[in-house]
């Protein structure tokens, strides 16, 4: 069967008038800038860090009730529909037990503006709208900056507490990191249900594993003071040094690869096991894992 191939003109999405000042999401509406080569990651189990590293967000004091408040965001891989045309929009959540409502904040309109700032590379993600401050010169980008349309953007806020923000982020920040996938799951579930195919949502379904990096925004006592930074869930994710294999490992892989050697089906099953571990996702880990033990 011959498969016709046509070049195709992508639509790009129009910036929206500024809407009013979302009370929920800060980050669908500001200006936020990263370092790439730079993220928070957590330690093996166990892991100490010594005080010579200093403690994370230091300059920030906790609220008069000692807690922090973050915001959490990623970017999806899909975009999804907006809501009777409004391109930014929130929705009240429950979590996996259909309780404890949280307002999440939905955003088709962000972009990510990439530039070089001492040969470092760094990079903004904005709203639409807002773009026109980088070409007015108004941010550290260039004013020529490129620029890539984000697919659907999401964020919620959580409170964490602790005596300094390091210690707020080190006892609280993964249970909330886990219950922000999750509500993102349900929203999934619920457009799976209405979208049609046109709608093009392909994944069915999110954890730890499918992110590079969540987006996190910190804040203590003064709330015009924020800490932004980027939260890698898997270290192995966010590496851009692949690991090597020595001369064995080499002649191992081409023997599977060529169909000289039989792969052993309960060591793949138990690889795909941990992997879903490691991305919260524990019914399919335990799925594997019986399959596993039943095929050995």
């Amino acid at each position: 069967m011959k498969n016709t191939l046509l070049h195709v003109e992508l639509v790009v999405p129009q910036a929206i008038e500024t809407p009013k000042p979302n009370p929920h999401a800060r980050f669908l509406q500001s200006i936020s800038g990263f370092r790439d080569h730079r993220a928070l990651g957590w330690g093996a189990p166990g892991t100490t860090k010594s005080e010579n590293m200093g403690r994370i967000a230091a300059e920030l004091a906790p609220d008069a009730d000692g807690t922090f408040l973050i915001e959490l965001a990623a970017v999806l891989q899909d975009r999804l529909p907006s809501s009777e045309s409004q391109h930014e929009y929130v929705l009240s959540v429950p979590d996996t037990q259909g309780r404890n409502p949280k307002e999440m904040c939905f955003s088709n309109q962000m972009v990510r503006v990439r530039f070089l700032r001492n040969n470092d590379p760094y990079h903004l993600i904005c709203p639409l709208y807002r773009l026109k401050e980088v070409r007015e010169g108004k941010t550290a980008a260039p004013t020529d900056a490129p620029f890539e349309y984000l697919r659907t953007v999401v964020a919620t806020r959580y409170k964490l507490a602790g005596h300094d923000a390091d210690d707020a982020l080190s006892t609280d920040l993964e249970q909330h990191v886990f219950d922000f996938i999750s509500r993102v799951n349900r929203v999934l579930a619920a457009h799976l249900l209405v979208a049609s195919e046109q709608a093009g949502i392909l994944t069915p379904s999110y954890d730890a594993g499918s992110f590079d990096y969540l987006y996190v925004l910190l804040s203590g006592a003064n709330p015009a003071n924020i800490r932004s930074e980027r939260l890698g869930l898997s270290l192995f994710r966010t590496s851009i040094v692949g690991l090597e294999y020595d001369a064995e490992q080499t002649a191992e892989f081409s023997d599977y690869l060529s169909g000289v050697r039989e792969p052993d089906d309960a060591v793949l099953l138990v690889r795909s096991a941990k992997s879903y571990l490691e991305g919260g996702v524990l019914h399919l880990a335990l799925l594997q894992l019986a399959i596993a033990a039943i095929a050995g």
